[in-house]
């Protein structure tokens, strides 16, 4: 026998029991329970979702995970805005990771959208932003742009000193050295950096080369 019909479109409880009552031509009847059908008018949504590294740096491979609320039909498609290509998705239950590897020319901050993506019950969900965790890649070396040596001419046990200005904030102060001897960092302001060296000798001149890193 086949039996079939409508679903509600809701109910006081999300799970329907199906039973099956029969009789045989001697009057015997029983009832059974057979099973239980879900109704599920929700579509699925981003549980959670993560990148990194964030910042990712200049060859760097990248990896973006998304979890999802329950088992989806469909392989999603992850995009960034602005566009980069993804490597994936690999699987593991609800959980969806690609990988990318930053490149040159792509330092920004992009924010991630998952495309339509659709749970058992054919309820689908698209293009979602929500919970979708935004990141940047900074694909450029930092640079100094601003530096001054004063004096650029010392004799013996005056004082060198160095003023650079970075064009980004750094992991770590920057090394800096005049010829191969190292100078003291004496002070910072934002991104303004400040080093010393005091020349030794009774009448040795230094002149002003300065190298940071």
């Amino acid at each position: 026998y086949t039996y079939s019909g409508t679903a509600p479109a809701s109910g006081s409880s999300p799970f329907y029991t199906v039973t099956v009552a029969v009789t045989d031509p001697a009057g015997n009847g029983t009832t059974s329970n057979v099973g239980t059908m879900e109704i599920d008018n929700v579509a699925p949504a981003i549980s959670t979702s993560a990148a990194g590294p964030d910042p990712a740096k200049l060859n760097a491979v990248m990896t973006y995970r998304v979890t999802v609320s329950e088992p989806i039909t469909n392989t999603p498609v992850l995009a960034t805005t602005p566009a980069l290509t993804w490597a994936g998705p690999a699987v593991n239950g609800l959980t969806y990771t690609w990988t990318h590897t930053a490149a040159a020319g792509e330092s920004n901050a992009y924010a991630a959208s998952l495309n339509q993506f659709c749970d058992q019950a054919g309820n689908c969900a698209n293009n979602v932003t929500a919970n979708m965790a935004g990141f940047s890649i900074d694909a450029a070396a930092p640079a100094v742009t601003t530096h001054t040596v004063n004096p650029v001419r010392v004799k013996g046990g005056q004082d060198v000193t160095v003023t650079l200005t970075a064009g980004e904030p750094l992991a770590g102060d920057p090394e800096v050295k005049l010829g191969t001897l190292s100078m003291t960092k004496t002070g910072q302001t934002g991104q303004q950096y400040t080093y010393k060296y005091t020349t030794t000798g009774p009448r040795g001149a230094a002149r002003g080369r300065s190298r940071s890193r």
